[in-house]
């Protein structure tokens, strides 16, 4: 039996619910599937965002909340764990063939908690709008990753002396024909990162199918194209480029080397492949549009980057001075951090905005570049809420 990444109960809800939801997130929120549903962005394959509330739950994304990003769904027939193996070859000296187990008391197991983001995450946001998953601010999870590290894999298949890149690939497989196979080039620094894992579970639990079991990519600060999901074969070259991947790399989860002005496209050759994510908050509480009946207010949210660690999240209210905000005690390299701000807002509408710092001291910028597949858009949230008279 095929597992469940939430509730069977949701699931045919969210289904059934299709309709105006169906079209993209654009209906976010108040046409948005219902409460206790993710909202849907994509059907076939499915793409669904997590509704702000659920990340304002808790410092780790449930399970049954976190996003899902499907470049072509999971596998039409659920995968054997008992059968499954994850090929090692190419430039090694020692190819591998491993299965679950293999992996569980072979490895030193380590769980890494950390932020993924899809990178399109904000797509819907920019002007002139461009084309693919219509994210607003969902696309994104914090979790607690287990499995073994790559490097050790790596290590245990004795790489050769001139090994430069690997070629991964996974079970998943086109909707349409005409679809190139999801297959990414993965640079070997990265790979042997000590924080590039090989997850089989996820916030302790086995990792779910519309999360990638039996085995997926965790890595850590950069964006989510690079997190294959059904993982099978890793392949080992010394010779080529990443981009002889084909298309997913070479063509795909580019960016401009200059952005240019809105709507103007760029030529690939003038474009470079994607990697960390940029510094970037997330207002959790309130939720955009909402009234209040009070002026007392907690503004709440999370903040992250594709650095380590966030140095500090601001809010301003009403276009006034930025104040600093209060951050959680829960964190850990390249998790997010959650911030609470406390204020007392008159009667009438206000606007409230946040803007994270990090490490390096990159601020969020009060607008992102626009760039022809909308990709990570950091620009500052603002939210617009009314106080009214209590009653």
């Amino acid at each position: 039996m095929r597992s469940q990444p939430f509730a069977r109960r949701e699931f045919l809800g969210l289904v059934a619910a299709g309709g105006a939801a169906a079209t993209g997130a654009t209906v976010w929120p108040s046409l948005a599937l219902g409460k206790g549903y993710m909202l849907e962005v994509n059907h076939q394959p499915a793409d669904l965002e997590t509704p702000l509330e659920q990340l304002n739950d808790a410092w780790l994304t449930r399970n049954e909340w976190f996003f899902v990003r499907s470049h072509m769904g999971p596998p039409r027939a659920p995968i054997d764990a008992a059968a499954w193996r994850l090929g090692v070859w190419g430039t090694v000296n020692a190819p591998l063939q491993l299965s679950l187990r293999d992996l569980k008391h072979g490895f030193e197991q380590v769980s890494v908690s950390c932020v993924l983001q899809c990178a399109g995450n904000g797509r819907s946001l920019y002007t002139p709008k461009v084309p693919g998953a219509q994210w607003r601010y969902g696309a994104v999870g914090n979790a607690k990753w287990t499995g073994v590290r790559l490097a050790d894999v790596l290590k245990e298949a004795d790489l050769a002396t001139d090994a430069k890149f690997l070629i991964i690939r996974g079970h998943d497989e086109p909707v349409l024909k005409a679809t190139p196979k999801f297959v990414r080039g993965f640079p070997m620094d990265k790979a042997m990162d000590p924080y590039t894992i090989l997850a089989y579970e996820m916030n302790g639990k086995p990792l779910p199918e519309l999360h990638g079991a039996p085995l997926r990519m965790i890595v850590p600060g950069w964006a989510g194209d690079h997190w294959m999901k059904w993982l099978h074969t890793i392949e080992v070259r010394n010779v080529g480029t990443e981009d002889d991947a084909g298309f997913w790399t070479a063509s795909a989860y580019r960016y401009p080397n200059n952005p240019g002005a809105p709507g103007v496209a760029v030529p690939l050759d003038q474009t470079h492949r994607l990697s960390a994510m940029n510094v970037k908050s997330i207002i959790t509480n309130p939720l955009d549009g909402r009234r209040l009946t009070s002026g007392s207010l907690a503004v709440e949210g999370v903040a992250f980057s594709g650095l380590p660690t966030i140095r500090s999240v601001e809010v301003s209210v009403d276009d006034g001075a930025w104040m600093s905000a209060q951050l959680g005690s829960e964190q850990a390299p390249y998790s997010w951090r959650r911030f609470s701000y406390k204020t007392n807002l008159t009667q009438g509408p206000h606007t409230i905005a946040a803007r994270a710092t990090d490490e390096t001291g990159a601020v969020q910028p009060e607008t992102a570049a626009w760039n022809p597949s909308g990709y990570i858009n950091n620009a500052i949230m603002k939210v617009n809420i009314n106080v009214g008279a209590a009653s």
